[in-house]
């Protein structure tokens, strides 16, 4: 997975979410957002599952494992480095990528 399909994934996950309803009423009513800076961006679930950084789910944060963009609903996690330390969302992290 690289930065340039992930971000192109998630910009068009904004596009289709915000269709002609305002930013606002879609941040309040999203299932799933992901922070992306200081914001909290709804996005759809191709995008969440793949978030390496801080996801939340109703409202709520949410810890576990993640996806490959795209990849099948019976893929392995993803082994790569993620941006929390918890114990949930490292589980499926190779040893030489988890944060001390």
């Amino acid at each position: 997975m690289d930065t340039k399909n992930l971000a192109e994934k998630l910009l068009e996950s904004m596009a289709a979410s915000m269709g002609p309803i305002g930013v606002d009423e879609v941040a309040s009513t999203s299932r799933m957002d992901v922070l992306l800076g200081d914001d909290w961006l709804p996005v759809e679930y191709a995008v969440w599952r793949s978030w390496t950084g801080r996801r939340m789910l109703w409202g709520h944060e949410f810890h576990g494992p993640v996806y490959l963009v795209d990849s099948p609903s019976d893929a392995e996690p993803w082994t790569g480095s993620r941006a929390c330390g918890c114990k949930a969302c490292q589980q499926h992290v190779q040893p030489s990528m988890k944060m001390n």
